[in-house]
């Protein structure tokens, strides 16, 4: 990010999380910058995290896949790589159920999509929509979260443009 915005941030005491046993070296960010830090952050989890993973899943382009997709499934991966980035390995041979969880994160979730959608035909597209209209994938808390911040979003986006065209129809 840009030092007009980060350069009026300071530095808060690094911690050991208690989640990952990493460091985490904090900082407080004024709440005019929490949510293009908010968007920064999903956009940096969608592109270092999932795209790549798509690719390795793919063997190709992610951006093709993606295009091919409807936007709200766009936006739940999106949302999903951001509360969930990685996740352990998918097993084809054991259920989805038994497998979800903490762990169940957007990189598994993905490689069952991708699993799910060739079982029959290797060569198939694949339907990243899934992560919307699997019902197994419901299971999945991540899943839901993903699916809940991006209702909220097309929520606020509709409010957003209907007050516009309201202001514009006022000023006419």
């Amino acid at each position: 990010m840009p030092t007009s915005i980060t350069g009026k941030w300071s530095p808060v005491p690094k911690f050991k999380s208690p989640e990952t046993h990493s460091w985490v070296y904090p900082a407080y960010i004024p709440a005019r910058d929490q949510t293009v830090v908010y968007g920064a952050q999903i956009a940096a989890s969608f592109q270092r995290s999932f795209k790549p993973h798509l690719r390795k899943e793919l063997g190709s382009d992610p951006d093709v896949a993606l295009a091919a997709s409807s936007r709200i499934a766009r936006l739940i991966w999106q949302a999903y790589a951001f509360l969930a980035p990685g996740g352990r390995a998918y097993e084809p041979k054991r259920p989805v159920r038994a497998q979800q969880g903490q762990t169940f994160g957007s990189q598994t979730a993905l490689s069952y999509v991708v699993a799910s959608g060739r079982a029959t035909d290797a060569a198939a597209p694949v339907n990243l929509s899934k992560i919307f209209q699997d019902p197994e994938l419901n299971h999945t808390e991540w899943v839901r979260s993903a699916k809940t911040r991006v209702a909220e979003t097309l929520f606020l986006e509709r409010l957003l443009t209907t007050l516009r065209e309201l202001k514009m129809e006022g000023e006419s």
